[in-house]
């Protein structure tokens, strides 16, 4: 069974390749399905001793222990491996055919509601005028902005330095309607590097911020300003905190960077097209059709191609 079991892991990116949406796989996907796969199979010397009866018992032992998100991702793994065991020709059927994981709903329904983020935005922008924490307002207030602004995800708007605005401001462009956009062009990003854009009015929130900012640690644009290391560039559970404490703080739904990250897509998508979502979010134009697309357009589209 070792063997077996190698052999799947030694040609999982091509499983993957059409089990996973062709998002391949990494070494941590590979380590935590091993650490899923092992104790069920360990308990079985042939691979054709397993019935659905045994794996219906391992999936009621795991929903006993863990939560319903962690036992999904136990069936699908499952159901790859077994998958793959019959395309090998060890298995005539798989013994886990039978299990459905529940999909993920779609991310169309995680977006942020724009009203809620305006409730937000319009609150810090009262407060920009006050002495008392003013440099935190600020701060917050521009992760608000970028965040809306640009769509951009968590890791490259935390890491975004003062080099990349500048070089932004230095090349204003206009958009339809006179209003003036900036694009950082390289902003280090998921998977490699990455673009962002914001408004004129996003510029001018920073510029403020530059003038009134801690002068340490310049190269990083958002920087703790309380707790043990003032000035240092805040984590990205640092950056996430801005949106939680904010959005309770203003008695809205807690959205995070992502849900923002959606409500720009759903709405891009809505008023241009997914080639044009596609380019600001830095996604491909599939990824912003599956996710972006409504119910009723997709069902034109797949109406058209009968």
């Amino acid at each position: 069974m070792s063997g077996l079991v190698d052999s799947f892991f030694g040609c999982l990116p091509e499983v993957a390749l059409e089990q996973y949406t062709r998002r391949g796989v990494s070494r941590a996907t590979i380590r935590i399905d091993n650490d899923r796969l092992w104790p069920f199979l360990e308990r079985f010397s042939v691979l054709t001793q397993i019935t659905p009866e045994e794996v219906d018992a391992y999936v009621f032992e795991l929903e006993e222990r863990l939560s319903l998100a962690s036992v999904q991702s136990y069936k699908q793994t499952l159901k790859t491996f077994f998958n793959w065991c019959v395309n090998q020709g060890f298995l005539q059927k798989s013994p886990a055919v039978h299990l459905k994981p529940k999909r993920r709903r779609s991310a169309r329904y995680k977006a942020a509601n724009e009203r809620d983020l305006q409730v937000v935005i319009n609150g810090l922008l009262g407060t920009l005028n006050r002495r008392k924490d003013r440099r935190r307002c600020v701060r917050d207030l521009l992760a608000f902005k970028l965040a809306l602004d640009s769509g951009n995800r968590l890791q490259e708007l935390a890491r975004l330095s003062t080099r990349d605005m500048t070089l932004a401001l230095q090349n204003p462009q206009m958009a339809t309607g006179g209003v003036v956009v900036y694009t950082v062009p390289s902003a280090p990003g998921k998977k490699g590097v990455v673009s962002m854009r914001f408004t004129e009015q996003t510029a001018a929130i920073y510029r403020l911020w530059e003038e009134i900012r801690p002068g340490s640690s310049r190269h990083r644009i958002f920087i703790a300003l309380r707790g043990k290391y003032p000035g240092k560039p805040l984590t990205l559970n640092g950056f996430t905190s801005i949106f939680v404490k904010r959005c309770k703080q203003y008695d809205v739904p807690i959205y995070r960077t992502h849900s923002i990250r959606h409500l720009k897509g759903t709405k891009t998508t809505d008023a241009f097209n997914p080639r044009v979502t596609a380019s600001l979010l830095n996604i491909s134009v599939e990824t912003a059709i599956l996710h972006y697309y409504s119910e009723a357009e997709q069902s034109v589209l797949d109406a058209t191609a009968m």
